[in-house]
């Protein structure tokens, strides 16, 4: 186990998230370990603490339980271990990978009443419907996810579920009525009183801007900023630089949507600098799509203050970008395309070639039997 807790403290420290990890001397080191229970425990503790960048190393660790849970009947390790690879995958954007754990997961949890694990994976495995554009599925895996929260007082379930069902809700109605509009914010407001009562800082951190963003759409302006401050408020080491990205775009989207609406050049001026300084951020963590967003609002804001120039300059840096990325995506889908044609083809060589030799064989199959009845027949003097 020394020698597991070496490898997994060079897991958890950042340089190996731009690193290789070396799948064969993971093996090696995990076919060395004990497969008892409380050996299980503390590797899959220690999988579920690596950064989730790790991905490969998580796949040989999780390989590595699954095995050994299921020989030894350990099912709420198996479930755990499904559920974190599914999650992991889900961020990755590997969907049908993420859904084949997060279902197995699921399905181990309801029969062995793993409330907690069936909770996470239900929101893990609505994420991935919600990235492929299946609302109704994700808003029933929510619904079900928020109702076994409430059933077993697992608030911090009920909270992640309630802020993603107020999003998905948002983005399906863009001309929201009262209605809906008063249940996008009792779900964000669930999601913000659950963090609160975890006293769970990140999630208070981005309920605040996730209720700022809401109000701030329908322009409602001074509620978005009074979220906003409480979210500002909790900027520290645990909020990431992604995190504190997403607070500058949504003041400064704020300043932007106030400008417009009132026709105010202060505000415009304060979505400029606030701008930038996502800009700045976006460009030190290599997010193009961010880039992408937070030029073509520059061009927006600079010509809300009237200054051409520079709203063009931005507005030109957009399109560049833009185009760029939409190239590399096409790219990309016709290179899947181009591979799972590929993959087909060759799969359906292989199967033809199984039938042929199928046929070759059942041929010499009734060539043999037929040489061997006549051999029965000579040897009976017929």
């Amino acid at each position: 186990m020394k020698t597991l807790t070496i490898v997994f403290v060079l897991l958890l420290t950042h340089f190996v998230v731009n690193a290789q990890i070396n799948k064969d001397s993971l093996v090696s080191v995990l076919n060395k370990e004990k497969t008892d229970n409380q050996t299980l425990e503390k590797v899959f503790g220690m999988m579920n603490k690596t950064y989730a960048e790790n991905l490969e190393a998580q796949e040989v660790i999780g390989a590595w339980l699954i095995k050994n849970a299921e020989a030894k009947g350990n099912q709420k390790i198996l479930a755990e271990t499904y559920k974190t690879l599914g999650l992991s995958n889900e961020e990755a954007f590997k969907h049908q990978i993420a859904t084949n754990y997060l279902t197995k997961a699921i399905s181990i949890s309801e029969i062995n009443n793993f409330k907690e694990t069936q909770g996470y994976s239900l929101v893990g495995l609505a994420r991935v419907y919600i990235d492929n554009e299946q609302q109704k599925e994700a808003i029933q895996y929510l619904h079900q996810a928020i109702k076994i929260g409430k059933e077993n007082n697992l608030t911090k379930i009920v909270s992640i579920a309630s802020f993603d069902l107020s999003a998905l809700l948002e983005g399906l109605n863009k001309k929201t009525s009262k209605d809906t509009l008063k249940l996008i914010l009792y779900y964000k407001k669930e999601a913000l009183q659950g963090s609160i009562k975890l006293k769970d800082s990140l999630n208070i951190y981005k309920a605040n801007l996730g209720l700022a963003e809401t109000f701030s759409g329908y322009k409602f302006f001074d509620s978005a900023f009074v979220y906003l401050n409480s979210a500002k408020k909790l900027i520290n080491e645990k909020v990431s630089n992604t995190q504190q990205l997403y607070f500058y775009a949504i003041l400064a989207k704020t300043h932007k949507e106030k400008g417009e609406y009132f026709h105010s050049i202060p505000d415009f001026k304060n979505a400029i600098d606030l701008t930038l300084k996502a800009l700045g951020l976006a460009e030190k963590l290599k997010l193009p799509l961010w880039q992408s967003h937070l030029l073509k609002g520059l061009g927006e804001e600079y010509k809300g203050v009237g200054d051409n120039k520079n709203s063009v300059f931005y507005y030109e840096k957009y399109i560049s970008l833009h185009d760029s990325l939409t190239d590399a995506q096409n790219f990309k889908d016709i290179t899947e395309i181009k591979t799972k044609y590929e993959t087909q083809k060759k799969e359906n060589e292989i199967l033809q070639l199984n039938a042929e030799n199928k046929q070759k064989s059942n041929n010499n199959k009734i060539l043999i039997g037929l040489f061997l009845g006549l051999s029965v027949l000579s040897f009976l003097g017929y």
